[in-house]
């Protein structure tokens, strides 16, 4: 059995990691479906399937990312790498921060419950009851799953802030996949565009 402080270490080092996939993951969902009428006049002109079933497993993974982290500590027997585990190595070591944290959490749950809500009816499992009837879930929005990360940002800041650690800024994360793929498709409507125009007769 470890320490409790190098549990602490342990934790916020995993939790932070996860945290950091899943800014990166909205980062590249807000760079592909956003309000730029440029980027979505791209993906019309694709005309594919393709960008729908990719917004819809993007929704899907990051629904059930975070609320993963918020899970219980344990599943049955098995132990979770969770924002309340964490709390519980807080305890143990009565940091000074284990209030300021413990209020986070509770605004974190209760924004969180529409999540865990679609993650269990729709997502993760397919409830009977939601699949057969006409009921419809509460709309998840995007916002509010980027205020739930950013609480969870604050919470491990916290805790760095009493150990004299640094500070983590998730807000300095790659963009380069979501405009690479951009960029393709805007060369590629630029060539269909070109192929086109050569191929107008011209009197």
């Amino acid at each position: 059995m470890k320490e409790p402080a190098e549990e602490l270490t342990l934790v916020i080092n995993k939790i932070r990691d996860k945290l950091t996939e899943l800014f990166h993951y909205v980062t590249e969902y807000e760079m592909l479906y956003n309000d730029n009428p440029e980027i979505q006049n791209i993906i019309a002109d694709v005309n594919s399937r393709f960008f729908s079933d990719l917004y819809w497993l993007y929704w899907n993974f990051i629904t059930i990312r975070v609320c993963a982290l918020m899970d219980n500590k344990f599943t049955g027997s098995n132990e979770n790498l969770t924002v309340p585990k964490l709390i519980d190595v807080i305890e143990k070591l009565n940091l000074n921060c284990l209030n300021t944290i413990k209020s986070k959490q509770e605004i974190i749950l209760e924004k969180l419950k529409p999540f865990r809500k679609v993650r269990n009816k729709a997502f993760a499992h397919f409830d009977l009851e939601t699949m057969t009837s006409q009921k419809t879930l509460e709309v998840i929005e995007l916002d509010d799953l980027i205020f739930i990360c950013n609480q969870i940002e604050d919470i491990l800041n916290e805790v760095n802030r009493e150990l004299n650690l640094p500070e983590t800024l998730f807000g300095c994360r790659s963009q380069e996949g979501a405009m690479r793929l951009i960029n393709f498709l805007r060369l590629g409507g630029e060539r269909k565009k070109q192929i086109i125009n050569q191929e107008i007769p011209r009197h």
